[in-house]
Parts: structure tokens; sequence; C-alpha cells
């Protein structure tokens, strides 16, 4: 969980992937994806992938970014 605090601490560390909330962070290996939106405060992380499925995470993100805001939105609201 060190991990997951250290992104709650600093939001925007790791990589930018086109945009300023869209992010990669290396660990062990692997990526983790994940969006900041900075109105809810919050750290959307969305998945880990290796280098092969890399690219294919990203467009697929990137496609769907509506997506994964109305989904925060409906988790903070159930809060």
């Amino acid at each position: 969980m060190k991990f997951e605090q250290a992104l709650k601490e600093q939001p925007f560390s790791g990589k930018p992937l086109g945009y300023k909330f869209f992010r990669e962070k290396k660990f062990n290996g692997k990526r983790l994806l994940f969006l900041v939106y900075e109105e809810h405060k919050s750290v959307f992380l969305i998945t880990i992938t290796d280098k092969k499925a890399q690219q294919h995470e990203i467009d697929l993100i990137k496609a769907n970014l509506d997506v994964y805001r109305n989904e925060l939105e409906n988790i903070l609201r159930r809060i």
C-alpha cells in the first residue's frame, strides 16, 4: 500500500500519456495506468499492464475517458 500512498501524496508523479491527467507509473516490471481528477481530488487506478499490451490499453483508455469520468462520479456520489 506504500505505492498507493505515494500516488495520493504526489498524484502527478509518473509519465504523462498524452494528457496531464492520464499517467503511467512503473513498478515491479509492470505499468500502472491511472487518471488524476483534480476537481474531485481523486486518483482513479485503471489497469496494470506489461510493455506488450501497453499501447492497446492506452488507446482503449483514451477512447473511453468520458466513461471513466462518469464511473468515478457515480462512485463518489455513493460515498
